[in-house]
């Protein structure tokens, strides 16, 4: 396990679907009527979130490789139950909850800037396609 975790998983991973995309049309076929703004609000913060990410990346192999990972394997989860904006309200939920237990991250954001940044992050994964499907 030490020795996969030196491993640079995201360079090996295989996206077969890069191509770019109009998000409105996964919006709609995903349901997500209430995230709608907040979806096209954020997305100009996906530029951040990969800069932040890279940063992060040098701290260690993997690690936003494993970020994104667990977003989808908590999406994928979720998923099972919840559709839609309920299953992006659960997400963020979620994510909170997780967030909120580090004490790092906690100490020094309140309760809504820490809400606004999951909110970017959950955004970032939606354009990533680590969290709700694309349509076909």
């Amino acid at each position: 396990m030490n020795r996969l975790a030196d491993e640079p998983l995201a360079e090996r991973a295989v996206n077969p679907d890069t191509k770019a995309f109009d998000l409105k049309p996964k919006m709609d076929f995903n349901s997500l009527n209430k995230w709608k703004d907040v979806i096209s609000e954020y997305t100009v913060y996906s530029l951040l979130v990969d800069k932040i990410y890279r940063a992060y990346d040098e701290q260690g192999v993997n690690k936003s490789f494993t970020v994104l990972s667990s977003l989808h394997d908590l999406y994928l989860n979720l998923a099972s139950e919840l559709t839609g904006d309920a299953l992006f309200d659960k997400l963020l939920e979620s994510v909170y909850e997780i967030v909120n237990k580090d004490y790092e991250c906690n100490e020094s954001l309140t309760r809504e800037e820490l809400q606004v940044n999951i909110k970017i992050v959950l955004v970032d994964a939606f354009v990533k396609c680590k969290i709700f499907k694309k349509p076909e």
